[in-house]
């Protein structure tokens, strides 16, 4: 029996729409092959999303790009010390509810483009240590979330 398949690394690279298959009897075996091909296609996209989302900014703990590329656009005004379009931008956040820890924070809003308003999505950073948090709740919770950019 002849069995040459190819379908990860061709699916990996987004070339297969089927795995290569010769010489197989009763077929069986072909419509797993393909299954698995197609779920590997579907991984890729999902690695290549992720890739893409960190290039050229910073290893963030989430894959959906809208969400990545205005935390990003953030970090940088924070980076460069503005120009921050929301007068609210680099106020006191007063940690009053405890969910971080102890520290002299600042709080930056991170632009919902589906909202009318500021959204509730906003960074948090440590003026002192430069520790950097993400909620996306209006405060209920949050991520630590590491500033560096890629190089």
């Amino acid at each position: 029996m002849a069995f040459n398949v190819w379908c990860a690394g061709a699916a990996a690279k987004g070339l297969a729409k089927e795995a290569v298959i010769s010489a197989i009897p009763g077929g069986k075996i072909v419509s797993k092959v393909v299954k698995v091909a197609s779920k590997l296609r579907r991984n890729a996209k999902v690695a290549e999303d992720a890739v893409a989302v960190t290039k050229g900014g910073r290893n963030l703990p989430f894959t959906d790009k809208d969400r990545v590329t205005e935390i990003n656009k953030t970090l940088d005004r924070i980076d460069n010390n503005g120009p921050f379009p929301h007068k609210r931008d680099g106020i006191t956040f007063k940690n009053s509810e405890g969910r971080l820890p102890d520290g002299n924070y600042k709080e930056y809003t991170v632009d919902t483009p589906s909202a009318s308003n500021r959204g509730a999505r906003r960074i948090v950073r440590d003026q002192d240590t430069g520790n950097m948090y993400y909620t996306d709740d209006h405060y209920k919770n949050f991520i630590q979330i590491d500033p560096t950019k890629n190089r």
